[in-house]
């Protein structure tokens, strides 16, 4: 019988730049850790706003840039009940995207703000670990991104090591 897989679920607004981007990290995380036959890595927003939108073209850039892989096919959608039920761990951007899952309906305990698991960052949900909305700025608010999520990914990825 077949290992159920883990399941991460990173979350921004439209899913459009933080989420995919995360996605793309913890992606690249996972596989340099071993540890991706094991685990499965989704992006959604906790809006419609972008529904069927490619990432965007400045987020998929700073990503390659990086040596990432965005994904071609992706497509911008709200998470979806089925998603907040079945994610093993649920990554929001920002404290409003945390308080928005939970007021969907998310399990408390698989809610854990990205940032929280950046060592310079940590402590307790709040705004103060919101990653940075880099819609309305140009190519370094997207690098900025980009920084604090790969801040984080070490310490997703012994979350996630540890809970396998």
């Amino acid at each position: 019988m077949a290992q159920a897989r883990f399941q991460v679920q990173t979350v921004c607004t439209g899913n459009i730049c933080r989420s995919p981007m995360a996605a793309a990290v913890l992606a690249a995380f996972l596989d340099d850790a071993e540890l991706s036959p094991l685990v499965s890595v989704g992006s959604s927003g906790v809006s419609a706003e972008e529904d069927g939108n490619p990432i965007d073209r400045r987020a998929a850039r700073a990503l390659r840039r990086r040596g990432y892989n965005p994904d071609p096919r992706h497509r911008a959608h709200r998470i979806t009940r089925s998603e907040l039920e079945s994610a093993d761990l649920i990554l929001p951007a920002t404290y409003g995207h945390y308080r928005a899952l939970l007021a969907r309906g998310a399990d408390p305990a698989a809610v854990r703000m990205m940032r929280q698991f950046d060592p310079a960052a940590g402590g307790p949900p709040g705004p103060g670990l919101d990653i940075e909305d880099p819609w309305y700025g140009g190519e370094q608010d997207f690098e900025s991104a980009l920084d604090q999520i790969e801040a984080a990914a070490p310490g997703v990825v012994e979350h996630v090591r540890g809970r396998l």
